[in-house]
């Protein structure tokens, strides 16, 4: 055998033996060159990225956003429970209306302002509201300087609105002689 081989090869000084053998491992190096190596690595990729989203978009839907928003008791109807939970709606008191006050807020130099109009509810009776009448002065002075003392960020902050509400609130029943204010509404603030 190993005659022939050489008898072969004798024969075939070109080596075109060779060349026989190697169509076969050209053909077998297309067949792969069929599907490029990049080709395979995109599609890998792009499935990693579509099964990555999908659980994003699940995660953030079931996992994420149910404690994102307010808890939500469970209320059964028709049952004691219900009673007790229900909340008192009050009949609104009598109304005092401050119109038009507008300030300019704290490091604006006259620039910018606030235009608000306020409405003091009272549930003590026309007694409270002469008072409020005589102290008009009184009263539109005090909320000058409260909204004038804050920055234009202040007065954009609901928290900050919030506590300057209540802290005039506060000042008006203190200077009351008779009575009290219940709540202090804003019926216009317009900031510029």
């Amino acid at each position: 055998m190993a005659a022939r081989e050489d008898e072969g090869k004798r024969d075939d000084p070109a080596g075109k033996a060779s060349q026989a053998e190697q169509p076969q491992d050209e053909g077998k190096a297309q067949s792969r060159a069929l599907v490029p190596e990049s080709l395979v690595r995109i599609s890998i990729g792009i499935i990693i990225l579509g099964g990555m989203t999908v659980g994003a978009f699940f995660l953030i839907t079931d996992v994420i956003a149910p404690h994102l928003g307010p808890k939500q008791e469970e209320t059964f109807t028709g049952s004691a429970v219900d009673e007790q939970l229900l909340p008192v709606v009050e009949a609104p008191g009598e109304q005092y209306v401050v119109e038009d006050i507008i300030v300019n807020p704290s490091g604006t130099r006259g620039k910018r302002f606030l235009r608000l109009g306020i409405s003091l509810e009272t549930k003590d009776g026309p007694t409270v509201l002469a008072e409020l009448d005589s102290r008009r002065a009184q009263i539109r002075d005090l909320l000058i300087r409260k909204f004038s003392r804050r920055t234009l960020e202040e007065l954009s902050d609901p928290t900050v609105r919030e506590e300057i509400r209540l802290s005039c609130i506060e000042e008006i029943n203190t200077n009351l002689l008779e009575g009290e204010i219940a709540n202090l509404y804003f019926t216009d603030y317009v900031l510029q």
